[in-house]
């Protein structure tokens, strides 16, 4: 109980210092609803400022191999065509922890978290729900090498300088695409507008700029199969609400 009285002081003073953010109105809108209302919710993951040393974070419980690629095709079979949100984050964690899911596995996962929220499974889940349930299948998979999530917010510009510029490591993020950045990113491999229209979303994990897809897309003019994609104007997308403010990342348990 103590703990938890602990974690929840924490969390508000975590979600007081959003009201000193110039975006803050914007991310308690779309991130909280309620605003402070929902600061005591959060029991599962926890929050990243700048101010902690995200850089040491990294570099004792983020450490990848960079020769270590694990990529994955939402789209190769049709019970998945919809978990890019499980797919994004299965993927942060095979880079993280070296493993690889099998098809099985993958399953498992997102049928325990269609069952457990009911959702629909012609649609996909929100990202946040995913990251949960991947992260509490895996600890209750690997107790002897658990994982945390941790929400980080785009909109704070010193930390997403570290992220994609200074000390880059997978991140999910979630984007609201349409059919003009699907086809740009498809035939050139590049978003390469500040803005686009918002018909729909997807989830992705992104390695500073470069973002590892969860299909395997065609490039048109060569015929060549590929998973990757990047954001020219990375900042002007996060300001223009392309790329949603809120992503999240894993790390080892310290």
């Amino acid at each position: 109980m103590i703990e938890k009285i602990k974690k929840a002081i924490e969390n508000f003073l975590q979600k007081i210092r959003i009201i000193f953010n110039k975006e803050a109105t914007v991310i308690i809108e779309e991130e909280f609803w309620g605003g402070l209302l929902w600061i005591w919710e959060s029991e599962k993951d926890y929050v990243f400022w700048a101010e902690i040393d995200l850089e040491k974070e990294l570099k004792t419980r983020g450490i990848i191999n960079r020769q270590v690629r694990y990529e994955y095709n939402q789209g190769a079979q049709y019970e998945t065509r919809n978990w890019c949100t499980v797919y994004s984050a299965i993927t942060e964690v095979s880079w993280l922890m070296n493993r690889e899911f099998s098809l099985e596995e993958i399953l498992e996962i997102g049928r325990g978290m269609i069952a457990k929220w009911k959702l629909n499974p012609d649609r996909g889940a929100f990202l946040h729900d995913a990251i949960d349930q991947v992260r509490e299948w895996w600890n209750g998979n690997n107790p002897d090498a658990l994982l945390e999530s941790y929400r980080i917010y785009y909109s704070d510009t010193k930390l997403r300088n570290i992220l994609t510029h200074v000390s880059p490591r997978l991140t999910q993020l979630w984007y609201r695409t349409s059919t003009e950045l699907f086809q740009e990113v498809q035939l050139t491999w590049v978003a390469s507008k500040k803005t686009y229209p918002k018909n729909g979303g997807h989830a992705v994990s992104q390695w500073g700029l470069n973002t590892i897809n969860n299909y395997k897309g065609k490039m048109l003019q060569r015929g060549e199969y590929r998973n990757r994609f990047s954001f020219e104007h990375f900042d002007k997308l996060v300001v223009n609400w392309i790329i949603y403010k809120v992503g999240y990342l894993f790390l080892r348990k310290g």
